[in-house]
């Protein structure tokens, strides 16, 4: 019966576990939609600024969004070749410079790593 009795508790709490497990996964998923929602707000509002004052911090921002929060790296490097095209006297153009770099040696060495590995001899058929 008592071993009866401590199955029966651990299979409850597996339950448990399995129940929170899911409620915590199910969390996640809702944070990063609303999270995912709110960028969408904030490149909205950003938009909103930029019609009234074309200035490069916006772009930049608008730029941290896509690429640091939706992962959007073509509309991020667009917002930075804007700042770097349209604002080369401004101050923020060096950082425009240099977050553009960082996003095209990320892509660089992600295609780099789903390249062929060509270390390896090639088996020839006779």
């Amino acid at each position: 019966m008592r071993a009866r009795s401590e199955v029966s508790y651990h299979t409850g709490q597996l339950g448990s576990q399995v129940a929170s497990s899911t409620v915590a996964l199910g969390a996640g998923l809702v944070a990063k939609q609303r999270e995912k929602a709110n960028a969408r707000e904030a490149l909205a509002l950003l938009d909103k600024a930029i019609a009234l004052a074309d200035v490069a911090e916006f772009h930049l921002k608008k730029a941290q969004i896509f690429h640091k929060l939706l992962r959007q790296t073509d509309d991020a490097l667009r917002e930075l070749e804007y700042v770097i095209t349209n604002f080369p006297n401004d101050d923020l153009y060096i950082a425009a410079r240099q977050r553009k770099d960082e996003i095209l040696a990320q892509r660089r060495a992600r295609a780099l790593l789903q390249l062929p590995r060509t270390d390896r001899p090639l088996l020839h058929k006779s």
